[in-house]
């Protein structure tokens, strides 16, 4: 008889075990404890399953801050959705996730997002979850770089998070997107703090001793990735160039990146091409209020899901 339950404390061992096992990469307890427990909007809410003791089903959601265009409001991305091969097809996802998104509701959190695969969409609309938008990925070789065109923009790494973040938040964050609420707190937990082998690089542009505009990447072998790119009221196309500059300097043959609403011309005038392997969606499941017009996704959303 299984017993389905809310997480308790001792619990993540076997947590860690079981999404091991599913995803066929290693999760360990550094990395349990950062994504679910130092969130800076809060602990995470798991849901789980046991056979006589042993965790074989797992469901989660992680609570974040965000601007729905008039206010702050708590949202959940849905992660870790992971059964036992050996326990498939005894109705164990959808009632883990029957029951978790009724908690969600009760704790009154607004809605849930998340980045569905092909094959996980059809079973998540059947739960609720209404795809809103289409992801794209874009891929651009960096041969020939560094450009040596006259507007340069000279970015430097930056290790400090701090209020100035927050300016730059209150001033350019919150717009005419609803999205996650990025600001200092939330830079330094999505990509400061984060485990062991997980590296990222915050790249600024400073004007009188003050963050104006900045990009998080990271490299991984000869690939460029672009997670977060905030240009502030400076020329996002002289940011993004410098942020190609960086990249080549350090190696990378390539970068990629999702469409960036900040853009003022689509990324294949830019010498960007499609990757039609790495295309998704976004898809949200409404819990109490109404679902956001629009919504800016970067990279860093779902470089984790």
């Amino acid at each position: 008889m299984l017993e389905f339950r809310n997480y308790r404390p001792g619990d993540e061992e076997g947590i860690v075990d079981l999404l091991s096992l599913v995803f066929k990469e290693k999760r360990g307890l550094d990395w349990w404890r950062w994504y679910y427990w130092d969130n800076p909007a809060g602990r995470g809410l798991i849901k789980l399953a046991l056979d006589r003791g042993r965790i074989v089903g797992h469901r989660a959601l992680v609570p974040y801050q965000i601007w729905n265009g008039s206010d702050y409001t708590i949202a959940c991305q849905a992660t870790d959705a992971a059964t036992h091969p050996d326990y498939q097809g005894r109705g164990i996802f959808r009632r883990l996730t029957r029951e978790i998104l009724e908690e969600a509701r009760e704790r009154g959190w607004a809605f849930v997002f998340s980045f569905p695969n092909e094959k996980s969409l059809p079973i998540n609309q059947g739960l609720g979850w209404i795809p809103v938008q289409k992801l794209r990925k874009w891929v651009k070789p960096l041969l020939g770089l560094p450009f040596t065109g006259k507007k340069k923009c000279p970015l430097k790494e930056r290790y400090h998070l701090a209020a100035d973040f927050d300016r730059l938040w209150e001033l350019y964050g919150p717009g005419p997107y609803s999205g996650i609420k990025k600001d200092a707190s939330y830079l330094r937990w999505r990509f400061q703090n984060t485990p062991q082998g997980r590296d990222y690089i915050t790249l600024v542009l400073e004007k009188r001793g003050g963050v104006q505009a900045y990009s998080i990447v990271k490299i991984v072998e000869n690939r460029g990735h672009l997670m977060e790119f905030m240009p502030g009221k400076e020329d996002p196309l002289i940011l993004l160039r410098g942020v190609e500059d960086y990249l080549a300097q350090r190696g990378a043959r390539f970068i990629t990146m999702w469409t960036l609403p900040e853009l003022p011309v689509p990324p294949w005038r830019l010498g960007y091409l499609p990757n039609p392997r790495q295309a998704g969606v976004l898809a949200f499941r409404p819990l109490k209020d109404n679902l956001p017009p629009s919504w800016r996704v970067t990279p860093g959303d779902a470089d984790y899901s």
